[in-house]
């Protein structure tokens, strides 16, 4: 399904809007949670975010 097709489909729902606030939050909260990986983040660490979670590992004692 092409990008056009998924939008096409959401505006036609009659919950559109609660669609679109309810993905806002999605990314909102991943936004706060990839900040906080950028923060923990440095050189001693290697470090991933993958799907929303981060993980660190130590490199260096």
């Amino acid at each position: 399904m092409s990008n056009a097709d998924i939008l096409k489909r959401l505006v036609d729902s009659p919950n559109a809007i609660k669609i679109i606030e309810a993905a806002q939050s999605v990314f909102e909260n991943e936004k706060i949670e990839r900040q906080k990986f950028y923060d923990l983040a440095h050189e001693n660490f290697k470090a991933e975010f993958i799907n929303g979670r981060f993980f660190l590992i130590r490199l260096h004692v």
